[in-house]
């Protein structure tokens, strides 16, 4: 029930999901994190990487300003939005 654990661990499971080719089980885990965890720009961000690997730029660019209007974001989300195509 602690919202950082919470991040820190579907943040994990997302990568490992990714790494093994689960893609829905990395979906449900980041979607997890934002919703039970801390919203941070590194998750918002990796978001929008996966929505841009899916070929879904709308749905990317969308992840990627929410990573830039976080309150701390030390992340590379402006050059991935720059980067992503319009829908």
């Amino acid at each position: 029930g602690d919202p950082f654990l919470e991040s820190c661990l579907d943040d994990r499971i997302f990568f490992s999901s990714m790494s093994n080719g689960r893609t829905a089980e990395a979906l449900e885990a980041l979607q997890r994190a934002l919703t039970l965890g801390y919203p941070s720009a590194h998750l918002y961000n990796d978001l929008g990487v996966y929505w841009f690997t899916r070929g879904d730029y709308a749905k990317a660019r969308e992840s990627f300003k929410a990573a830039l209007r976080s309150p701390v974001n030390h992340t590379n989300a402006l050059d991935n939005l720059r980067k992503t195509p319009l829908p």
